[in-house]
């Protein structure tokens, strides 16, 4: 079983540590890795930063930053990572099911409900789609939502995928793979996907794209890459069919 990387993003240290002892429970200590946050804002700075998870359990009634506002901030950074809702009410479903929320779970949280949500993300989690890297030293399985932008340089490919490691300066950075394989093969592999070829040497994820223009676009916050002339007009085609299908 792969790492389970889990968010949990609750105010209240006495529901937070019960939390953590029900996950801990459900896989046996082994297999995750839980990071704590005691606001929204702390826990979208993290994020933002780099750092992703695979479930993110947000509790609602939070000071400042509510666990509604949080997840619409999370989406509209291009996150898709599974989320469920921590709270004692339960007039705020619809706008769960806005930001695409798997379950709400009333506090304190039942063991036997906790276990349902986790099996069920378990689930999801095996359905997320993945790519084998072929490179010099190794062959690597990433998931496709994880990789930032590939690049042509010669005869050789480069994939940048989003890393969970920190740095030194606490920035958490991008993997790269070098493989053997045209950036053509990708390209038709991915076309129906969140990608989008911006230049003849670089294919882009929509999902971490920050802002554009005519002959630039930005991902991951501060990768500036070139557009090739005339494919602006197809890049916006592309960012609203993405928008409309999500």
């Amino acid at each position: 079983m792969k790492l389970v990387k889990i968010a949990v993003c609750e105010d209240e240290k006495l529901f937070q540590n019960q939390i953590i002892k029900l996950i801990d429970k459900y896989y046996h200590n082994l297999d995750t890795l839980i990071d704590t946050f005691d606001s929204g804002e702390e826990f979208l700075k993290r994020y933002q930063s780099g750092y992703t998870y695979d479930l993110i359990l947000l509790d609602i009634e939070m000071k400042k930053l509510d666990g509604i506002t949080t997840a619409k901030k999370l989406r509209a950074f291009g996150g898709n990572e599974f989320i469920v809702f921590l709270t004692s009410h339960t007039e705020f479903a619809m706008e769960g099911y806005e930001v695409e929320a798997v379950r709400f779970l009333a506090k304190p949280v039942k063991e036997e409900k906790m276990f349902e949500t986790l099996k069920e993300i378990d689930r999801r989690m095996e359905q997320r789609e993945t790519m084998l890297l072929h490179t010099q030293k190794e062959e690597v399985i990433v998931e496709i939502r994880d990789i930032v932008y590939i690049e042509s340089v010669r005869n050789d490919v480069f994939v940048f995928v989003r890393n969970n490691s920190e740095g030194d300066k606490g920035k958490y950075f991008l993997s790269e793979y070098r493989v053997r394989k045209r950036i053509k093969d990708f390209e038709m592999e991915l076309s129906k996907k969140q990608f989008f070829r911006c230049h003849r040497s670089y294919i882009i994820n929509l999902d971490y794209l920050t802002s554009y223009h005519a002959r630039e676009v930005t991902i991951f916050s501060d990768i500036c890459l070139p557009i090739s002339r005339g494919r602006d007009k197809e890049l916006k085609e592309k960012i609203i069919h993405c928008i409309k299908t999500q």
